[in-house]
């Protein structure tokens, strides 16, 4: 499977000319997350516990490179995306905003979390393009994917709005700092 998600990759960072890494080691704090994306070290990271389910670690290696895709090249991308990928909220509140070269943490309260981040635009867009990416593949099985791809998107949709309100809270914490 290695060899797989190594020429996937490979053939996407190529044609894209994205110039990232791939490592399969995962970084502290993210070791039971199926793939992140670095953009500090320009490296997409795979958990090897989920190579064992290859929908999921192709959907995941997918998700990844259009995360890479989205940072490294934000001018081709709508203007929702382009602001999003400063934010990266999770599921327990704790929040990211990417100031400069480093990430800076902070913690929000809010109901619906895991609907917040799964509304993200630049979530929904690499959940999207992952989808689509595998549904052309002939071997994969469209009914999981559809599963898979159904299991990604929130119960509940977060409108702009509401985003909005939750990049600035997060801005105002920055500010503070």
């Amino acid at each position: 499977m290695k060899k797989t998600i190594k020429a996937l990759f490979d053939k996407f960072n190529n044609e894209k000319a994205l110039n990232i890494q791939l490592s399969f080691e995962m970084p502290k704090g993210y070791e039971t997350a199926h793939g992140t994306f670095d953009v500090l070290k320009n490296t997409i990271f795979l958990n090897e516990m989920y190579f064992d389910d290859r929908l999921k670690i192709l959907f995941t290696l997918y998700h990844e490179l259009r995360h890479a895709e989205q940072y490294i090249t934000p001018h081709k991308f709508d203007k929702d995306i382009s602001k999003s990928i400063k934010y990266v909220i999770l599921y327990n509140g704790i929040c990211y905003k990417l100031k400069g070269n480093c990430w800076v943490e902070y913690k929000i309260n809010h109901e619906n979390l895991v609907d917040i981040y799964l509304s993200l635009p630049y979530e929904l867009d690499a959940n999207k393009f992952a989808y689509n990416t595998l549904k052309e593949c002939k071997d994969i099985d469209l009914e999981a994917l559809n599963n898979y791809y159904n299991h990604t998107l929130p119960k509940t949709n977060i409108p702009k709005s509401k985003l909005q309100q939750i990049y600035q809270e997060i801005d105002t914490l920055c500010d503070k700092h």
